[in-house]
Formats: C-alpha cells, structure tokens, sequence
C-alpha cells in the first residue's frame, strides 16, 4: 500500500500540472465547467484506482461519480474519451446462475453504461431533427460487422495446443460487448451534435487525456519506474510488467502496453496539429508538442513513431495549399530529425529502426515476416470467412514466452473473418473517409478551419490504417475516428461555409 501511495501522489502531481498546461487548449475548445468537472473526475477515479483493493471497490465508487458527470456534462462523449484509458485493462466476470459467468465487466463499459447510453438513450428520442437517429451505411457495415465477429473468430487457447470450445453462449457475450463495447461509443460520437464546436471538444479532450498520459510515460521512461505497474496484479489481473528495448524501459502510463501508448499518443499528436493552431498561448502550444514528442519516444515503439510522422505530412498534404505546407513540412521535419540524431538520444532511436541499421529487437522483424506468411497460407486456404482453427496450424511459430504473437491487425481479421469481414470493416472505414475528404475540400475556400478539422480527421484515419499493419487492430479507435468524421460530415452539410463561422463553446446535446 506505501508504494501504491508514492505512485498515486506522483500520478497526482503529473495530472495537475497536466491540467494547469492544458488550460488555453481547455478554454478554447471546451466549456469551463465541463472540463473542471471532467479533471475532477479523473483526479477522483485515480484516487480510487490506487487505494482500492480490487475492481468491485472501485467499481461500487466510480458507479455514482459517472452517473452524476453523465447528467451534468453538455458533451457525455467528450467526457467519455476524457477518460478512457484512465486505468490498464482489468475485467471482472459477472456471475450468474446456471452460467459460469454473465459478462466480463471493465471501465471501458462502466463508461459506456454511465456516459453514452443515457446519452444515446436522449439521442434517439430527440424529435427535434437535429439529431438523425436512422441508421446509414457506416451503420450498417458497423453491426454487419459486430454480428460477424461475434459468431466467426478465431478460438483461443486456453492450454498450449487446446483451444475453447464454442458455445451459443460465448457468442451471445460477444453479441453484447460489440454492441456495448464499439456500437454504441460509434453512435453517440457520431450523433453528439451537428455543429462543429462538439468535433472539437471531443477531440480536444481526447487530446487532453493524451497530454497527460505522455507526461506520464516521459517519467517512467527517466525514472525508470512504472506507475501503474501494479495495478493490475493488485486487482487479480495480468501482471503487468516492465518491458525494455534496448536496455531502456518501455513505459505504458495507464495503457497497459507500451504499443497502445504510442498508438493513442501517435492519434492525439495528429488531432494536436489541428488543435494547436487556434490556441494563443505559444509556450502551451511548444510543450505540449514536445510532450507528445517525448511521451513516443519514451513508449520505444517503432510503428506509433512512423505513424505520427505519417499523420504529420498527411495532414500538411490534405489540408489547404498542400503541396506548399509539405515542402515546409519536410524542412520541419528534417531539422527536428537532425536535432534528434546530434542529442543523446539519436543513437538510442537509430538502433531500433532496423532499416536504418539498427539491430535492437530485430528477431521481432524476422518473426513477424515468418508469422505473415504462415498466415497468409491459411488465409488462402479459407479466403472468405477465415479459419477459426488457425492457431493449431501455427504451432511452429510459438514463441519462448509460449504464445503465436499475432499483431498484424489485416491478418487477425482475414483469418477471424476472411475477406467478408475484411470488406465490411475497410467500407465501415473508407465510406466515412471519403465522405469527410469531399466535405474537407469544399470548404478550403469558404472556411479553412473547417477544411483543416476534416484534413486531420482524414489524416489521423490513414495513420490508423498504417498502425494496424505493425500495431495490432484497436477496434474502439476506429469506431471512434469513424464516429467523429460522421459527426464533422453532418456538421459541415448543415453550416454554412464562412469563415470564422463556428462558435467558441460546444452547445452540448441536452
């Protein structure tokens, strides 16, 4: 309990001063009640993260707080990704009679039963006609998809070489966490508002919590010490451990893996592009940009640093005199990397890209290529519905730690799925893409601002894209970028292309 107070303290300090740093970034996009009242929040559910003895403690504290924040919040889906990721992935097992378990309960879905279904609950009885309950084709491909995956995957392990029996009953659970877990955090993000004020505190607080959790991970990375670390073996969870590269620890803040965290931190520094431009205050704008630089750094993840450079140069490319703002994104880009490789850090960075000749983890490169083509064998065996036996044709390619580490986020899903399930996600994805593409577009002459929130939306959905090919498939992501571009669609066809149009503050939904 004394070392869970020593980190609770320091998760404290970082968070405020977090929160202090953040404050220009706050009043511009976010209403000042809501966001007080969303640090609050996250100060409280951090408290009860380390003090409480296990899941159901926190949970029974969380349940009120959330309830009350989803009642007085104008924008519940920008509180909802204010706070997601606030603790590493614990889920508990709910019991039930005649079953072995009812559902396995986490904070992603205390969120979701808290926040947005109350939430999606006032959306879908508006009668106002701002907001369109009927469902479209993102809508559709969406549930095509969560149905799919609920009754065709691949079944796991749960002995080296044994793998669990499918009941109707697992894919009834499945049934429920897609919908819980991905629907509905979709639909509510998408619906929130039709002006673009909501778009903007949805992703500015996105951004927010990001700030904090690089923060976070630039301590860890220095000192050397995980934060959340025992949180999980604490709540009977995995344990999770230190990971080093290249003789430096990994940090994970309070995602759980170092891959996620440069994931999330690759995102927010893309919506940060966005963002910083109408925030005045330039020593805000120059450290949080060197905190989300740093925090990357700090996760030792190579596929989130190539996404973030990707998204740097999409977002140039797509938004208004593209082709002048690549040119100076190049130059940008090329002082900041000489920066990188005359300081201490460039050969630390330089021995874990091994195109570059570097050599750090290199097995991992080697491993994933004889993995993808394994794969791909089955994959061409059963093409269109995948093969949910997959992992007994793998057995040569176990690891020492005695798992098949599969993280290409297209092979998970052709072999769970095959081409069907492959086609609805990529048009799940695309159609929003493009529609958000053709409404950034319109408005470059009319109403940059509008333009740039589209060309970053459009930019942080092709980074995503690239992650899943080196980073694993997070499906909660997607839903929400799908979920904002729907919502930055909708917007753009109601307001009028003028510039300096949008108000200061998110109306909010009640």
């Amino acid at each position: 309990m004394i070392q869970s107070i020593k980190e609770l303290i320091v998760v404290l300090f970082i968070s405020i001063c977090v929160f202090k740093l953040t404050q220009p970034v706050a009043r511009r996009y976010c209403l000042e009640s809501d966001f007080k009242r969303r640090c609050k929040v996250w100060l409280v559910l951090t408290i009860a993260v380390f003090i409480a003895p296990n899941f159901w403690v926190f949970a029974f504290v969380a349940t009120p707080v959330l309830i009350k924040l989803g009642r007085e919040d104008s924008n519940p889906a920008a509180a909802f990704l204010f706070l997601l990721f606030l603790l590493p992935e614990v889920s508990v097992r709910i019991p039930m009679i005649g079953l072995s378990f009812l559902i396995g309960l986490d904070f992603h879905l205390l969120l979701t039963f808290f926040l947005l279904v109350p939430a999606a609950r006032r959306l879908w009885k508006d009668k106002s006609g701002l907001a369109v309950p009927r469902l479209g084709a993102t809508d559709v491909l969406l549930l095509a998809y969560c149905l799919l995956t609920s009754f065709l995957f691949v079944l796991p392990e749960i002995g080296r070489g044994i793998l669990m029996e499918k009941t109707f009953t697992d894919c009834l659970r499945r049934v429920f966490s897609s919908l819980f877990g991905l629907f509905v955090p979709y639909f509510v993000i998408s619906r929130t508002s039709t002006k673009r004020a909501a778009v903007d505190d949805m992703i500015a607080s996105f951004t927010i919590k990001c700030t904090l959790l690089a923060a976070v991970a630039i301590f860890e990375g220095a000192r050397h010490w995980l934060l959340y670390g025992e949180v999980q073996s604490r709540w009977g969870g995995a344990s999770g451990g230190y990971l080093a590269r290249g003789g430096d620890i990994r940090a994970m803040a309070s995602t759980g893996h170092p891959l996620l965290l440069g994931y999330l931190l690759a995102l927010a520094f893309g919506f940060w592009l966005y963002l910083q431009q109408g925030v005045q205050s330039r020593a805000s704008r120059i450290i949080i940009t060197g905190l989300f630089l740093f925090g990357l750094m700090a996760s030792y993840s190579r596929g989130p640093w190539l996404a973030a450079v990707f998204i740097y140069f999409a977002f140039a490319a797509l938004g208004p005199r593209g082709l002048t703002k690549i040119f100076k994104s190049v130059a940008v880009m090329s002082l900041l990397g000489l920066a990188v490789a005359l300081s201490p850090l460039g050969k630390k960075v330089a021995s874990v890209i091994p195109y570059f000749g570097g050599t750090v983890d290199i097995g991992n490169i080697e491993y994933r290529d004889k993995l993808f083509a394994r794969s791909w064998e089955i994959i061409m065996d059963q093409p269109w519905f995948g093969d949910q036996q997959a992992f007994l044709k793998m057995e040569s390619l176990r690891q020492g730690e005695g798992i098949i580490d599969l993280i290409n986020g297209y092979i998970i899903i052709l072999l769970n799925n095959g081409f069907v399930g492959l086609s609805l996600f990529l048009g799940f994805v695309l159609i929003a893409s493009f529609r958000a593409y053709k409404v950034s577009v319109g408005a470059r002459g009319s109403d940059p601002e509008l333009s740039k929130l589209g060309a970053c939306l459009v930019a942080c959905i092709l980074g995503c894209l690239l992650l899943t090919w080196g980073a694993g498939l997070n499906e909660l992501m997607y839903c929400v970028l799908v979920g904002l571009m729907v919502a930055y669609v909708d917007a753009g066809r109601r307001l009028p292309f003028r510039k300096n149009s949008y108000p200061a503050a998110t109306p909010g939904i009640k």
